[in-house]
């Protein structure tokens, strides 16, 4: 697969917009509504079954899974390299292909970037899609058809699960988290994309215009300039939509933010429902809204009866939206604090921990229990890629198949996957909490590798030391002690950099190295990502005495021993203000 030559694909690929006009009539409107769900719970159903099937025996699929990946990859150079044609079971797979971790994998996706073909997999590669890597800025990931067909294995499942076991979110519409498109159209040197034309791609051709049709705010809002924007419009069409019965988001804080929107300008919204006009307060290009009036003109209809709903609700969610039934969001990790915060915003509507997926692959999926409550922890995607588990508390660091897993245990997952990594470190940390038939129910517990995630940014200890370094060249000082650590306590989240200069700094050199600071930051797509969103403000500099051992006297209260101690560039720990600037922290004479 690997590589496309330029020559093959679009010079300039553009976003794909699906737009479907919703009629005017309410009641046809519901009725549409009900219908395009049919839709989608037909076209989930059979992956949903033969997932539901499968869990009773993971250890059957699970060595199906691996026999079919490495039948279609004998023929790659990586397939070549480690001898795929002979192997006949999976101890051998794993004699044979040692356990890798990004920066093991990063030349081979740079030739597959390149444009050089089969290298990883035998399938053309569709694009690369760019996320943070361990001790880089970034990471290239083939995207393939095969690749996407196993994200469809588990997405579907856990849809179907969500339509069929709560009936009541086909009555309604349903918001996906809708970013605006904030890069420009790139490819690699190799001539691929970088980034999908549309995340629809992870939905197949069978789902993708019954799920536009049933979206609260259209596709075209990526396409809005800059994220005020974009945040206003989603809540002008999230308020005007009375059938709204579904919220997906990824960060609680995203939707967190996005009710501070309609809290600030409620006034403004429930005009724009009232009089059918689009007016952020930034203003809005009069092309895009040419082109807004064109694809959806539904929406500027005035529909005063629609603004005193609103405005009589006293923007309380459950009263705006009385078919809200779920939210789907992070809650597990370092997003626990801010769901909890999400949960009390939106009383009375159930919140859902999302599965645990990143752009390499999936590893769970949040299906409900047998007698439809929520439960524990989300079940292994055994119908998706060939996992295994790394028991990373037992001596040797044992594998386990999803056969094996035991319960209680604390696993690192290694994916085998269609888009061409083999035995992939993902560097979470899940410990299995149950069993679905036979199949391990797992919650993420955080990062192996001391990455720190407060909203999607995905922030790693080796990148961070070389951000603080960089900084430190650019602002032209020393430093004897620096940490990044969260400082949670506000919405949005933002990082705490401690800083113990060399020789007193004035303020405008703390501010040049603040800056430079967030300017190295924002080499991490993932956290540049989140910052343009608003859903982590920028790094915060302070500037501390002591700070190595302000630094042990906090880790030895805390039990650990001094013999084991180092400074670490970025810890996950919050509250490390009020501990830099206790005097009493100074100094500790513990052994």
């Amino acid at each position: 697969m690997n590589g496309v030559t330029s020559h093959t694909e679009p010079a300039n690929p553009t976003p794909v917009i699906i737009t479907v006009t919703p009629p005017m009539n309410r009641d046809d409107r519901r009725r549409q509504i009900r219908a395009w769900n049919d839709v989608l719970v037909r076209t989930f159903a059979p992956a949903a079954i033969r997932f539901r099937r499968q869990l009773g025996r993971p250890g059957h699929v699970q060595r199906r899974r691996l026999r079919d990946l490495l039948e279609r990859a004998q023929g790659t150079a990586f397939g070549r390299a480690h001898g795929f044609a002979g192997i006949d079971n999976v101890a051998r797979f794993q004699s044979r292909v040692p356990i890798a971790t990004w920066d093991d994998i990063a030349p081979w996706a740079e030739r597959v970037a390149n444009g050089e073909l089969h290298v990883l997999t035998g399938e053309r590669v569709r694009a690369i899609e760019r996320s943070s890597g361990s001790t880089g800025a970034r990471k290239d990931v083939p995207i393939t058809d095969g690749l996407l067909r196993e994200f469809r294995a588990a997405v579907y499942p856990w849809m179907h699960d969500l339509l069929t076991r709560r009936p009541a979110l086909q009555e309604g519409s349903a918001y996906w988290a809708i970013s605006p498109i904030v890069r420009k159209a790139a490819r690699t040197v190799g001539g691929l994309p970088i980034g999908l034309d549309s995340d629809a791609a992870y939905l197949g051709p069978g789902a993708r215009i019954p799920f536009a049709s049933l979206l609260s705010a259209p596709s075209w809002v990526a396409l809005l300039p800059d994220v005020a924007t974009c945040r206003y419009v989603t809540a002008r069409f999230l308020l005007a939509d009375r059938e709204l019965a579904l919220l997906s988001v990824w960060s609680p804080t995203f939707l967190s933010l996005l009710q501070d929107q309609w809290m600030r300008h409620s006034d403004r919204l429930i005009d724009d429902i009232a009089e059918g006009t689009l007016s952020p307060p930034g203003g809005l290009a009069e092309e895009i809204r040419s082109y807004a009036e064109s694809e959806t003109p539904w929406a500027f209809v005035p529909d005063p009866h629609r603004a005193r709903q609103v405005k009589e609700t006293g923007l309380e969610p459950k009263a705006i939206w009385p078919k809200l039934t779920l939210i789907s969001a992070w809650t597990a990790g370092s997003s626990a604090g801010p769901a909890h915060d999400l949960a009390d915003r939106f009383r009375g509507v159930e919140l859902q921990g999302k599965g645990l997926l990143a752009t390499e692959g999936v590893v769970s999926i949040p299906i409900l229990g047998t007698s439809g409550t929520a439960a524990t922890g989300s079940v292994l995607a055994i119908t998706s890629h060939f996992l295994e588990l790394e028991a990373v508390e037992l001596p040797g660091r044992p594998i386990h198949l999803a056969d094996e897993a035991r319960a209680g245990a604390l696993y690192s997952p290694l994916l085998t996957t269609g888009g061409g990594l083999y035995r992939y470190r993902l560097g979470d940390l899940v410990r299995v909490v149950g069993f679905e038939g036979r199949t391990p129910r797992v919650e993420f517990v955080g990062r192996e590798d001391g990455r720190v995630d407060l909203a999607g940014e995905k922030l790693s200890p080796g990148f961070v030391a070389s951000c603080f370094g960089a900084a430190a060249r650019k602002a032209q000082i020393t430093l004897r002690f620096e940490m990044l650590s969260p400082d949670s306590g506000d919405v949005p989240p933002h990082y705490l950099a401690a800083i113990e200069p060399r020789a007193s700094l004035p303020v405008h050199v703390l501010t040049a190295f603040e800056s430079a600071l967030e300017a190295q930051l924002r080499e991490n797509p993932h956290y540049a990502w989140c910052r343009d969103l608003g859903q982590l403000g920028p790094v915060e500099v302070l500037s501390v005495r002591d700070g190595a051992a302000r630094y042990e006297a906090r880790a030895l209260s805390e039990g650990r021993r001094a013999g084991d101690l180092k400074p670490m560039p970025l810890v996950n720990s919050s509250g490390w203000r009020a501990w830099f600037l206790n005097d009493a922290s100074e100094r500790s004479d513990a052994p």
